[in-house]
């Protein structure tokens, strides 16, 4: 279902779909460049980049993520959408799992880059698929694009 590429030399981890479109452009325009964000961690990892240089293109992620969850949370705000407290409790869910993650890493405490990495890639597949695609519709009817 998921376009992935695990290989260990595989220049993509995720290449962007239709699949992944939720039908409301701006929307689909930041997720692609969360894509990119994550394909651009992914790089760093398998190139052999440091902790310090793979610290900081992950906090770049994390940094873009949580712009891109405000953009979804005020659009739910402005139309009302009846998903949003449980939308927006699975963004913070989401950022406290990076954040205590991200600090192992940086730490150097239980979580290897690959792991976070992992994780990243899963969850925001997992959420623009499973969670972004419920509020699209009704966004659209409601004028969100």
């Amino acid at each position: 279902m998921y376009q992935l590429m695990l290989e260990t030399e595989a220049p993509v981890l995720v290449k962007w779909s239709e699949l992944y479109s939720v039908g409301i452009q701006h929307i689909d325009e930041e997720h692609k460049k969360l894509l990119d964000l994550l394909n651009e961690l992914w790089r760093s990892m398998m190139e052999g980049k440091g902790r310090d240089h793979i610290g900081r293109t992950l906090e770049g992620l994390i940094q873009y993520t949580l712009t891109h969850f405000e953009t979804e949370e005020v659009l739910m705000r402005e139309h009302a959408y009846p998903g949003y407290e449980a939308h927006r409790q699975q963004h913070e869910k989401l950022t406290a799992q990076v954040r205590t993650m991200q600090a192992q890493y940086l730490g150097g405490h239980g979580t290897s880059a690959r792991e976070l990495m992992l994780f990243m890639q899963g969850w925001i597949v997992r959420h623009i698929v499973a969670s972004d695609k419920k509020y699209a519709p009704y966004l659209q009817g409601a004028g969100g694009d």
